[in-house]
């Protein structure tokens, strides 16, 4: 007891300090508000009427099978076992998870993809704020949820959409080691950097970024970054060694002789007018390679614009992506930041600059009216793209998205009815041929006519010459199939010169098969005496 009479426990109390308040700062609240409505806006713009809109394209058709195949333990690509080598396995044992708890269907590797599209939208978030400020960080995610083309891109069911959300988590991690110095982020950004590399061949770059940045931080730790981020691609071209090892040599002998064709003078022209293709693809490209180099550290400029550039040499080295744009969706992410900074440095000049007018010509005008006519101003210069962007965004969502090479779509209601049709009439061991994003929905044994082709042993779209029989787990043929199904695309395709014999094997098909069904410009075409398969 003490002198006072208190206790000695009352004393204690007394004396242990009241534990504060946890508060946050306005500010914080009013950011993280703002944030979550522009991550709210990305997921409507990117989720609301997935299933059909845009159309349905050959790619989603070709990764949906793969997706579907690999669910039920094949790496089988339609009639021909797959390697990964042109799309590593990432993004399909995450597609085969998600089949796996929500079924098989393209609206849910849409889903996919376009939770890869709203994640990003975040990442660009917190990537812009540690390179350029939380202001950046905003704009750059406001324009990356409402740009056009992104929203569109992040609909489909591309491998690429993947690779968008792993690129922006690797400038993160390697912007944060640049500035902290700690091992930890140097560890995350090689770890998400080799998740890249196990996504698509793009994630090269990824790997390059951050051994570079590893390099003139800590040179004596690149090594280690280096290995870590080889790690996952490691992982599963050795497994593709210990069982189809011929397999996934011829596949990755063809595929490194496809990107690397023609000496390096060639290659340094054919990157050099891919780039004038890129810049081509939409105006807003180059404003945002513009952007990334008005980012005010030098350390933040190093890393922004040298993320870009490696991120184009590697996708620029590949293929060329006008009007087929997909291999680019991972630029999305620098682009967006550059049109971040822009638009953030642009108002603060904007408003420095009108009130700098206000204040020599009409000085005796009240704050209040003066603000009102700045930020109206501001709305003219600024406002007024960025709105016909976002009424773009929502109004295609209601009545169809643009999209550049919108020839290569299905129509989702046309094929529906011709798969009824043709799931109603078919066995699972009868052969059928179409387009990848039409049979993707037909339950039986299926091939696009490019593997008819293909099976001959001649080149044929992006399957080489010379590709092995025993590959094929069943006989493609045109003369084995119960149905071929023509569409739009193929008969887009068949005029191109590279596509003559698939041209005559539609030719074939079309004077002597008869149509069984028809639906717009869907053709069934029965084979009147198939062979057996």
């Amino acid at each position: 007891m003490a002198r006072d009479g208190t206790t000695l426990a009352q004393s204690r109390r007394a004396a242990s300090p009241e534990p504060l308040p946890l508060t946050v700062p306005l500010p914080t609240i009013l950011a993280l508000a703002a944030v979550s409505a522009v991550v709210c806006l990305g997921a409507y713009l990117r989720f609301s009427g997935l299933a059909t809109n845009p159309g349905w394209d050959p790619d989603e058709g070709y990764n949906f099978n793969i997706t579907w195949n690999l669910l039920h333990g094949r790496w089988q690509m339609f009639a021909l076992s797959y390697t990964f080598v042109q799309h590593p396995p990432l993004f399909y044992l995450l597609g085969a998870g998600a089949f796996a708890l929500f079924g098989s269907d393209l609206y849910v590797l849409r889903g996919l993809a376009a939770t890869c599209g709203v994640v990003s939208i975040g990442l660009i978030y917190l990537a812009g704020a540690e390179l350029g400020g939380r202001r950046t960080g905003f704009f750059a995610a406001f324009l990356l949820a409402i740009y056009p083309a992104v929203v569109v891109h992040n609909r489909l069911a591309y491998t690429y959409n993947l690779g968008l959300t792993l690129g922006l988590a690797t400038l993160l991690c390697a912007a944060r080691y640049a500035r902290t110095r700690r091992a930890r982020w140097r560890y995350a950004a090689a770890i998400v950097a080799g998740l890249g590399l196990a996504t698509d061949q793009v994630g090269i770059a990824l790997v390059v970024f951050v051994t570079v940045v590893s390099w003139l931080v800590n040179r004596r730790a690149t090594p280690v970054t280096f290995a870590v981020a080889l790690a996952p691609s490691w992982a599963y071209i050795l497994t593709m060694l210990a069982t189809a090892p011929s397999d996934f040599l011829f596949d990755l002998g063809t595929t490194v002789n496809r990107v690397t064709h023609g000496g390096v003078a060639v290659q340094i022209l054919q990157v050099l007018f891919h780039y004038r293709s890129f810049l081509e693809y939409d105006y807003w490209i180059p404003i945002g390679l513009i952007g990334l180099f008005l980012l005010e550290s030098s350390r933040a400029r190093a890393l922004g614009v040298g993320f870009a550039a490696v991120m184009l040499a590697v996708t620029l080295q590949i293929r060329e992506v006008n009007p087929f744009f997909r291999t680019a969706i991972p630029l999305f992410g620098p682009l967006a930041l550059g049109l971040g900074v822009l638009v953030h440095r642009a108002i603060v000049a904007v408003f420095q600059w009108l009130a700098q007018i206000w204040d020599q010509s009409l000085p005796s005008w009240t704050w209040p009216v003066r603000s009102l006519v700045i930020m109206a101003g501001l709305g003219l210069v600024l406002g007024t793209p960025i709105g016909l962007a976002v009424a773009l965004s929502v109004l295609g969502v209601q009545i169809g998205l643009p999209y550049k090479a919108d020839w290569t779509l299905a129509d989702p209601a046309a094929v529906r009815e011709v798969a009824a049709y043709v799931n109603a009439t078919v066995s699972r061991d009868e052969l059928v041929i179409g387009s990848a994003n039409v049979v993707w929905l037909i339950e039986a044994q299926v091939a696009d006519l490019h593997q008819s082709v293909a099976a001959e042993g001649l080149p044929a779209a992006f399957y080489p010459s010379g590709i092995p029989a025993r590959r094929f787990q069943y006989d493609p043929f045109v003369g084995s199939a119960r149905y071929v199904i023509t569409d739009p695309f193929l008969q887009r395709f068949r005029q191109a010169k590279e596509a003559q014999r698939e041209d005559e094997l539609l030719r074939t098909v079309e004077t002597s098969w008869p149509v069984a069904f028809r639906s717009g410009a869907y053709v069934v075409y029965a084979n009147p005496a198939p062979r057996s398969n």
